[in-house]
């Protein structure tokens, strides 16, 4: 084994692979419906481990907090419960701005007391304090803690520019009401923020190996770690083994070691050059968050993208342009898009991509934050697994500790998953 390392030499027989179809859901007569279960050798799995610890710092030091896919302390609750809170926030949000803006625009139409002389100055909704103007909206800007007012023109409004404005039947008081509500809603644009899941099209099978190792080099992992590995992916054999025998032996030229516990880790470091070239890190699309942009969410492959409109076209055209380098594709049909408000369609790159208001990742995401949804489908999952387990739980032969085992097992974690969110 340590000549193995040391010497970067692979035996023959670490080389060879047996798949085995596993049939998923659909017509079982379609290749597609089936994922493959990889076995490899046992000597090889020891060396594999290994490597890990050693490769293990460096790709680790390269990965961003963002990627929780196969890292320690790290899985797919945080990913669901980061996106849970986001939706939660982003409405709060939107009706916090909403009620605010209804009471200060009230609150400021009463103050205001019309006389007929000389045309009286309305306080402006963006006025400091300290001008005599009744209410002003600069308490509203300091509870939002947003700073907009750049963005909006300093105009004085008298009550005669009211008078202009009104309709028969109307009041100064609830044109300015209006104007107000108009103000703000400059200042306070409504947040739409679109969520996009993309899929690959068979992600870990179209590594490019000659990339890799390019990427892996170019990211700091020094060479007597993926010397052992370039010999190990070169010359790879496999066969299919089914019902009715094992086909010929044929090899295997892209995408990364079915079954080796380094190809998590492999694919991390392919994904992570895609998201830097792609420039999702300096990018300014996004949600601002504690003064930080986050403008995806990863979990190995499963990548989520958030911006608003026309701001999460631009990044997914750069992430589809930079996938395509280095031979990832991207699924249209199956990437969806989920919006904190109602869409109808959306589109990118000319082609149509389905809008839908849940979204199923493990666990079930609504475009409202509801969590109902997913609760009861938990419970029915977790009634089900127990009903399944309703012989031995109700057998004499089996002692209530057994049992007890038995349900924090395989009953437990069905009903609490992603409980966290």
């Amino acid at each position: 084994m340590s000549a193995n390392l040391e010497n970067s030499a692979v035996a023959t027989g670490w080389k060879r692979s047996v798949f085995i179809p596993i049939p998923k859901k659909g017509n079982a007569k379609e290749c597609s419906n089936y994922c493959t279960i990889v076995l490899i050798s046992h000597a090889s799995k020891i060396m594999l481990k290994i490597l890990q610890a050693r490769l293990q710092q460096y790709v680790n030091c390269e990965l961003p907090y963002i990627q929780a896919g196969f890292r320690k302390g790290r899985g797919t609750r945080d990913q669901i419960a980061n996106i849970c809170w986001i939706i939660k926030k982003i409405r709060e949000f939107k009706i916090n701005i909403c009620c605010c803006c209804c009471c200060v625009a009230s609150v400021v139409s009463d103050s205001v007391r019309p006389h007929r002389q000389q045309p009286t100055r309305l306080p402006h909704p963006w006025d400091s304090p300290g001008k005599n103007t009744g209410v002003s909206c600069h308490f509203l800007l300091q509870c939002m803690k947003v700073k907009r007012e750049s963005e909006v023109t300093h105009s004085c409004l008298t009550l005669s520019d009211c008078m202009e404005f009104s309709l028969p039947g109307s009041s100064v008081h609830g044109i300015f009401q209006a104007r107000v509500l108009e103000w703000v809603a400059i200042a306070f644009p409504e947040i739409n923020i679109y969520f996009c899941f993309i899929d690959y099209a068979k992600a870990f099978d179209c590594v490019d190996h000659n990339k890799m190792w390019k990427i892996l080099k170019e990211m700091g992992i020094p060479d007597h770690l993926t010397c052992p590995l370039r010999n190990l992916y070169a010359g790879q054999e496999a066969t299919v083994r089914t019902g009715h025998g094992t086909t010929d032996w044929f090899q295997i030229r892209k995408g990364v070691c079915q079954g080796c516990i380094l190809s998590p880790y492999l694919f991390n470091v392919y994904a992570e050059y895609i998201m830097r070239n792609a420039g999702l890190d300096e990018a300014q699309a996004g949600i601002k968050i504690a003064g930080r942009n986050i403008n995806n969410l990863r979990y190995a492959d499963d990548t989520i993208l958030m911006a608003e409109s026309e701001e999460l076209k631009s990044l997914l055209m750069k992430m589809k342009e930079e996938s395509e380098k280095v031979g990832l594709k991207l699924n249209i049909q199956k990437t969806k898009i989920m919006a904190s408000s109602p869409i109808t369609s959306y589109q990118i790159d000319g082609e149509t991509m389905e809008t839908v208001t849940i979204y199923f990742g493990g666990s079930k995401i609504t475009a409202d934050g509801d969590s109902s949804h997913e609760i009861k489908r938990c419970l029915l999952l977790g009634r089900k697994v127990m009903t399944n387990l309703d012989s031995i739980l109700k057998s004499r032969d089996i002692t209530l500790p057994t049992n007890v085992h038995l349900v924090k097992t395989m009953g437990f974690p069905v009903a609490m998953y992603g409980c966290e969110s």
